[in-house]
Order: C-alpha cells, then structure tokens, then sequence
C-alpha cells in the first residue's frame, strides 16, 4: 500500500531491490542507524531481504508498517523506513529510518516521518516510538513528539529513548489533508484511503462486465473514464469522503486494491447516507465483502455518527440482496424504471439499516 511524499514513494519491499539496498545496507555508516551491520556482499542482502520480506509477509507489515524509500523522479532506491511489529494504543514500536548519507541533512528524514505518521495515525490514538539514534531526534521534536522514558539498559547500539505522541495533539499542528482519515483493519483486508496508484486496478473492475452488470452506469471502455471518476474522488472540499466514509479494499495476503465500500458523499443532516461496493470477481464467494461490510458498519455507527443507512438494489442482484439482508439491512420498497443505464431501464429495490437495529 504505497505511501507518498511530495519527493518520494514509501512501499513494499522487492526481492529486486536487492543491488539497490546493498548500497545501502553495505556502507560503513550503517552502524549504529540500522538494526544490522554493514553488509559484506550482495549476497548477504539477498538473503537479508528474502528473510525480512518473509517476516514482515508473516505480520502483515510489508508495505504497511515498513517500507522502502523510493525517489519519485529517478525510482532509484534511496533508503528504508517503518516499524515491524504490529501498531496498538499500548504498544510501543522500533523506528527506524536509514536514508543515503548524501542525502542526510536535506530534510528528507523529516519528510519520511510527516508520512508514516499520517499513515500510522489512521490506525491508532497514540504512538509510542523507540528509536537508536539521536540522528531522528530532530525529526520527531519537529513533529511534536515529546520525551517520555528512558530505558538506561540500553543495548550495544546505545541507550534507547521512548518517544511519545498522541494523535489529538498532532491533529492540532499538522496541515495535511488526509488528517481525518482513518485504516480500518480486519484478518484478511485493510479499508483505506484512494492513492492514484490504485487506478490501474479499479479500471480493472469497472471495465468488467461482470462487476458493472448491476452498476449505475456501463462498463469503461476507456482509461480516461476511469481517471474521471478517480478524479472525483480525489476533489478536495467540504463533500470529500475519501478514507473518511468512502473507502479502498485492500486485500493483505495479495497485496492488491480488490474493491470499494463506503459513502459517495458525506452524511445527511439526519445522519444518514447511502451505501455503494464492489469487489473484484477474483475474490467472490469468500466472504470478503462481508468481512468489509462488518467492518466498515462497525466504524460508520460508532466512529463516524451514523444513524441510518440505505441502499438502493437492482432486484435481478440476489448476491447483492443476500449479503446486505444477511447483515441487519431490511427491505423498505419497491420501484420500478427508477435509472437508465445505457438503454436500459432498470428498478430498485430500497433497503436500510438503523443503528440502533444493529447489532440485534
């Protein structure tokens, strides 16, 4: 799940990264900014990089929680970044960001860590942060973070220092537009906000027959089509949803964009708002969508103030029909020629579900 910057890209780790990364990994400097010693070979970082996508695959962190650093002008590796063990309120986790010594001192340390905290803060309330280093001192000082434990154990790298910062205080100072959006995690996805690397993949699904045969409109036939309606999305302003009730499904074992769930636009004056998906045809009949529903239903009432949501179904979609009954969503009415779709007319069947009849 890639995360970027005005200079660079934060995503998962390749096993072609290999030569790149042993130029980071094999400089003397390492010592001492890196939880390993310099390396020797390429071959020591072909096999540091086979074990470290391995474990990271293994806690679902690789391209969520630690990334390699990418230079958007050139895609020349230039750096890691990212903590390895999985985020919580009460936890605390391990920062580390390594970065080309030519480029330290250019304000690209700061950068990576404005990033991974609009990342991180989609997840947690807190973040509680070890570093090994004085190097990042500067970073997180600037970021707001404040001084909160010393462990005077230490290790042989230096004693280590925690960091803290809650996510209401950072919400104050920082100046981002995704600060209100949030990363809904469940076993097997990830509902979070639209990037613009997802195009490619809901081109995918909306130039689908098999996607768009219930849809409100006929399948793209063209990328610009596409393009627009990830356009909109993205429109900034007060009606924007993206990563707040509008989100991307994201598969984890995969790594792959597979659908869509959420609002269009922002909830009504009586808190209610209509609800929209779609899923990729590869991943159909395996409980996914409900996986997301239930998810995504959990946040809208209890987060995001919801009161009552509605949907409005072709009658001919039993699938559709079935998951969202399945779920608590009762049927209101019936109407007939209600959208054209090319030249078709087609009717609706009108659902909708209470908060307070959820959970029931």
């Amino acid at each position: 799940m890639p995360t970027t910057t005005d200079r660079m890209v934060l995503r998962e780790y390749r096993s072609s990264d290999a030569s790149s990364l042993f130029k980071l990994l094999g400089n003397t400097e390492v010592k001492g900014l890196w939880n390993v010693d310099p390396h020797t070979s390429v071959e020591q970082t072909e096999q540091w990089l086979t074990d470290r996508i391995e474990h990271l695959n293994q806690c679902n962190s690789n391209g969520l929680l630690e990334f390699v650093v990418v230079l958007k002008e050139s895609g020349e590796v230039i750096g890691v970044a990212g903590v390895d063990t999985p985020l919580s309120d009460d936890g605390c986790q391990q920062l580390q960001v390594l970065i080309q010594t030519e480029l330290a001192g250019k304000g690209f340390e700061r950068e990576i860590l404005d990033a991974l905290l609009q990342h991180y803060f989609e997840a947690v309330g807190v973040l509680k942060l070890v570093v090994t280093s004085t190097r990042f001192v500067e970073a997180l000082e600037h970021c707001g973070f404040k001084e909160s434990l010393h462990n005077d154990k230490g290790d042989e790298k230096g004693n280590r220092v925690t960091w803290e910062l809650f996510r209401a205080d950072w919400l104050e100072s920082v100046q981002s537009p995704f600060v209100r959006t949030r990363a809904l995690h469940s076993k097997r996805i990830i509902l979070r906000r639209y990037a613009e690397e997802d195009t490619a993949a809901f081109h995918r699904n909306l130039s689908d027959p098999r996607v768009m045969k219930y849809w409100s409109t006929l399948p793209h036939t063209e990328l610009a089509q596409t393009e627009h309606w990830m356009g909109i999305v993205f429109t900034p302003g007060p009606n924007n949803v993206n990563g707040i009730l509008d989100f991307v499904i994201y598969h984890k074992a995969t790594n792959k964009v597979i659908g869509k769930l959420g609002l269009y636009q922002p909830l009504q004056a009586d808190q209610s708002g209509e609800i929209g998906y779609l899923l990729d045809p590869e991943y159909w009949g395996q409980g996914l969508m409900k996986e997301a529903m239930v998810l995504w239903l959990e946040y809208a009432f209890f987060e995001a103030g919801a009161k009552r949501l509605i949907a409005d179904v072709d009658p001919r979609n039993d699938a559709s029909l079935g998951l969202l009954k399945s779920i608590g969503f009762v049927e209101t009415k019936r109407e007939e020629r209600t959208l054209l779709v090319g030249e078709e007319w087609v009717d609706s069947v009108y659902l909708e579900l209470k908060k307070e009849d959820y959970r029931k």
